[in-house]
């Protein structure tokens, strides 16, 4: 007796210094956390789009860059392939290609300016310059001039980025406000550079920057002249003030004359201004005529006469020359013209940041067909991640609404079909699209704040936003089962996840958290009190299983359920009628997983971005690699086409971790 006490007294010990000092690493994760399809780094677009020219080997090769991750296309907008930077490289304020080197990129910094040699695609970035973080990255592809500006200084490079001089230092109180480089046959190109601050100027080198001259030609706003763009016939230069508009010099600045805008009763406020090298004359303006709102226009002989084409967003502007593919961005919204700016299509909307959980969807029966709907957008992929393409979403802040999505599922049957649910408000919707994302048409039945969605199989789906929605004909109508009030009260029962048991057919379970919360928190709520509902018939009809559960897990093997509360492990194996304790955790966990192969590992998170993992069910617990999805971490799941990876999803992003 006194031996089985000894070995009894050793167990618990053995087991309190286990969940007491768990080790650093851990032996299930196999590799690092990696990005899902959009994410954080993409949630604005920045100041920089940068196209590539068109010279092959690689024509129509474009360049997004977000904060710090780069979106790349090579057919020009309609699929992307996203590469995430190292973590040193900083937040991306500019990027250029240069010109006759396709896979060479430079990228401008918070932390310094780098290059690539291999397009991004796998984060070889090294530093190139030190000093002050620049701004702005201006190439001469003819002559492989290559400059860098920052707040007050021009750099300038003759020799491809080998070796760097300074070429001009701003005074005091003073900061440069936009520079071009003019190619001509014979380097160096000649420099027009303007600053902004207690003595604004507008400034000329013709000798690569050596020396510099004032334009008194040109009657300089306080603010400077931004923006500016040349090509080897004409300089163009925007001024904002009383003579608002576009001046060409067709002299190298000797002389100017307006081209649109220029008088007090026609001034011409410049957003962004783009030349097409490759089709002499033709000139791009975006900005506001007199009091009509702003719009792009077009000028096909240098200036002199100007066509107004639309209404399209433009606060940047980028040319394909090889098929002169027009490129516009504005906001998170970048937006493609294939006949010279007459007709758009949208070809990306960064994720917002203000949206729910991300998801990802991958259709039964091929998994290489995806859905990852982050920050109200939608993007898909037909090669399980490497590309990706957006197919609908749009700006929350944009009423009204036409396809701000939460959530998307595919139809297993029919890849083409598909079914969104989302929008900010209480009357969020469903909508229904047949051609895999192109065009949407609106289902019946208003929504209560849709967030999430689940196919049961068949025909049937489950909604859960303020309590739970539930279909049985593929989403042409919808009808609540979990009432989002209860009692009408002001409460609302957020479900925050909904799961069905595989071996039991008919069960479904929602958690619920109790608050009164005028808007969807898209945010843990583990502070408020909870419900469990279990559903026996798919969802139709729901009852109250337990309470204060702050995470929940389904066991796709054989049913049973693992519930956190505070910081104590339950398990049920009778479908929530009973529970009982697992173990004492060392901290509160917000979400749980179960590995579908072995149901002995589960994987936790604990606060917005700390992943552990339990090889016992629950009595110790190793910590996970850091570095899943940015923001706060609010969902972990496994996929079942693919439990060889723990994924984890944020408001901004969905993060992959092999195992």
């Amino acid at each position: 007796m006194l031996n089985d006490r000894r070995f009894l007294l050793s167990r618990i010990l053995a087991l309190a210094v286990g969940l007491a000092a768990a080790p650093t690493t851990s032996t299930w994760a196999q590799g690092q956390w990696t990005q899902v399809g959009p994410a954080s780094g993409l949630s604005s677009l920045g100041d920089s789009l940068v196209v590539e020219c068109g010279r092959p080997p690689a024509p129509g090769v474009v360049w997004l860059t977000g904060n710090d991750r780069f979106a790349t296309s090579t057919d020009r907008g309609s699929s992307w392939r996203f590469a995430a930077p190292a973590a040193s490289l900083g937040a991306v304020q500019a990027l250029a290609a240069d010109r006759s080197t396709p896979r060479l990129l430079w990228a401008a910094t918070v932390d310094g300016f780098f290059r690539t040699d291999d397009g991004g695609a796998d984060n070889s970035y090294r530093l190139a310059l030190e000093g002050e973080p620049p701004s702005e990255i201006i190439t001469d592809p003819q002559n492989r001039w290559l400059f860098v500006t920052s707040l007050q200084r021009l750099l300038a490079s003759s020799d491809g980025g080998r070796s760097w001089r300074l070429s001009y230092v701003t005074p005091d109180y003073t900061t440069l406000r936009s520079f071009v480089a003019q190619p001509r046959n014979t380097p160096p190109p000649v420099l027009y550079l303007s600053t902004f601050g207690s003595d604004s100027e507008f400034l000329r080198s013709t000798d690569g920057g050596t020396s510099w001259a004032s334009i008194q030609s040109l009657p300089i706003p306080l603010a400077g002249v931004d923006p500016l763009v040349a090509s080897a016939a004409a300089v163009f230069a925007a001024l904002d003030g009383e003579n608002a508009g576009i001046y060409r010099s067709t002299d190298r600045g000797e002389s100017w004359q307006p081209v649109l805008g220029g008088q007090p009763s026609r001034r011409f406020q410049t957003s962004a201004l783009a030349l097409d090298l490759r089709t002499p004359g033709f000139v791009y303006a975006y900005g506001r005529l007199g009091s009509d709102n702003h719009r792009l226009w077009l000028s096909r002989d240098g200036g002199v006469f100007w066509k107004r084409l639309g209404s399209v967003g433009a606060s940047a502007l980028a040319i394909e020359p090889a098929t002169a593919t027009l490129y516009g961005r504005g906001g998170k919204v970048l937006s493609r013209s294939l006949d010279r700016g007459e007709h758009w299509s949208t070809v990306f909307v960064a994720p917002d940041t203000e949206s729910s959980w991300a998801q990802l969807t991958i259709r039964r029966g091929d998994s290489a067909q995806r859905l990852l709907t982050v920050g109200f957008s939608v993007f898909r992929t037909d090669d399980a991640g490497a590309s990706w393409r957006w197919i609908s979403g749009s700006n929350p802040g944009s009423p009204p609404y036409p396809s701000s999505f939460t959530a998307v599922d595919v139809d297993p049957q029919d890849p083409q079909r598909l079914i969104g649910v989302g929008g900010p408000s209480g009357n969020s919707f469903a909508k229904l699209s047949t051609d895999g994302g192109a065009t949407w048409k609106d289902l019946a039945t208003r929504l209560s704040y849709a967030e999430s969605l689940l196919r049961l199989g068949g025909k049937k789906l489950l909604v859960g936003g303020c309590g739970v929605a539930r279909t049985t004909d593929n989403g042409l109508t919808w009808r609540e089962t979990l009432p989002c009030s209860p009692f009408h009260s002001d409460l609302g029962r957020w479900t925050q996840k909904i799961e069905a048991d595989p071996t039991h057919p008919g069960v479904v379970y929602a958690l619920g958290f109790v608050a009164e919360i005028e808007e969807f928190p898209h945010g843990l709520l583990t502070d408020f009190p909870s419900f469990l509902w279990r559903s026996d018939d798919n969802g139709a009809t729901w009852t109250k299983v337990a309470r204060n559960l702050r995470a929940l897990a389904v066991d796709s093997r054989d049913g049973r359920l693992l519930g956190a509360r505070g910081r104590t492990l339950l398990a049920s194996d009778d479908l929530g009628a009973s529970w009982h304790q697992v173990a004492t955790t060392p901290w509160p966990f917000d979400d749980l997983a179960i590995d579908p192969l072995r149901s002995d590992r589960v994987f936790a998170l604990r606060g917005s971005g700390d992943f552990l993992c339990s090889a016992n069910g629950g009595g110790r617990w190793d910590p996970l690699p850091r570095g899943g999805p940015p923001g706060e971490v609010g969902r972990l799941f496994i996929h079942p086409t693919e439990p060889s990876a723990l994924y984890a999803a944020s408001r901004w992003g969905v993060s992959r971790l092999p195992l």
